[in-house]
């Protein structure tokens, strides 16, 4: 096989990549970077189990591991092994100052990471059509159901109409809208008054609890967590994902790692396509997803996106929302 002048091999076909990473953000930043090098495709995991999960449908050429908290030697890591499937460490180089740059260099590692010649495999499962009857691989405790909505262009007077709706027992919402960090703390206030549910600016270690909805701050990444059956937010900062900081991606894919189909994914009006793939995963594990229509879109970019990429289950008018955000919550809880 040749060799083009970036040293890449010159084939038509792609290296297949399975990244596992336990952190949301990390999660999205190698999905972006590794989806910009045409050589390869890319597919990623939370932990072992959601690992096994996806070599169910098909057999990476390399695993990529990018997390402190797993480890190459762990029992979990077994199925990787049992395949011989190369298995690529990254969790060193995503801690350095430049985590882009950092997964950069990554991809020309797993390029040269040696690998099994190749043999027939199963086709993977088309991600634009997650099948409604896979079993999410996950073990999620009784817990109070959430909504996580995203928002960009457009969001501000969207979600003005929606929360208004909502009474005041309702479940826990937290809110990525993009905005720059100076506009989101008058806003959630503004939201606040005029609302029968409490709007406020999230802090780290905010509690997700009824009757209250989070707003992330801007320029801070806001991403769930779960202790036991209680969420709560965590803010960060780190690199820009999908152009935003914070990014619709990371707080919906955290949403699908920590509470899988106990969560509702709404995303609303906007420029661009962040959100689609943490919608998606959402959907994929079990989430109920919803997506504006085009008609009631300031801008259609981002439920557009999320809609082709398959991660919506509905798509609603923006004046349908709030009783479909319930209906939502009161189906799972049947």
């Amino acid at each position: 096989m040749g060799r083009a002048a970036s040293g890449r091999p010159l084939t038509s076909e792609r290296l297949s990549v399975l990244a596992i990473c336990d952190s949301p953000l990390v999660r999205q930043l190698v999905t972006t970077i590794f989806s910009k090098e045409s050589d390869f495709s890319i597919t990623t995991a939370f932990d072992w189990r959601h690992a096994e999960h996806r070599l169910r449908a098909a057999r990476p050429d390399v695993a990529l591991l990018c997390s402190d908290r797993l480890r190459p030697d762990d029992e979990g890591a077994r199925a990787i092994h049992t395949r011989k499937i190369p298995l690529v460490a990254g969790a060193l180089d995503i801690r350095a100052a430049n985590v882009q740059a950092a997964l950069l260099s990554l991809t020309e590692r797993v390029r040269q990471a040696p690998r099994p010649k190749r043999s027939a495999r199963p086709s993977a499962i088309p991600l634009s059509a997650p099948p409604a009857s896979a079993e999410p691989p996950l073990d999620i405790p009784p817990t109070p159901k959430l909504v996580a909505i995203g928002a960009s262009a457009g969001g501000t007077m969207a979600l003005k109409s929606i929360l208004q709706e909502l009474p005041p027992r309702s479940p826990p919402i937290v809110i990525v809208q993009h905005m720059s960090e100076h506009f989101t703390g008058p806003f959630a206030e503004g939201l606040g008054r005029i609302c029968s549910i409490a709007v406020r600016e999230a802090q780290s270690g905010d509690a997700l609890i009824a009757g209250r909805a989070l707003i992330a701050p801007g320029n801070r990444h806001l991403v769930l967590r779960r202790r036991g059956t209680q969420y709560f937010v965590e803010l960060s900062g780190g690199p820009l994902v999908s152009r935003h900081r914070p990014s619709v991606n990371v707080l919906f894919r955290s949403a699908a790692q920590e509470a899988g189909p106990n969560g509702v994914g709404v995303i609303l009006t906007g420029m661009g396509d962040d959100g689609a793939d943490g919608l998606f995963e959402m959907r994929e594990l079990g989430a109920d997803t919803v997506a504006q229509d085009e008609a009631t879109s300031a801008v259609f970019g981002m439920p557009r996106a999320a809609i082709l990429r398959g991660g919506a289950r509905r798509i609603v008018a923006l004046g349908d929302m709030p009783a479909v955000i319930l209906k939502c919550v009161a189906y799972r809880q049947r």
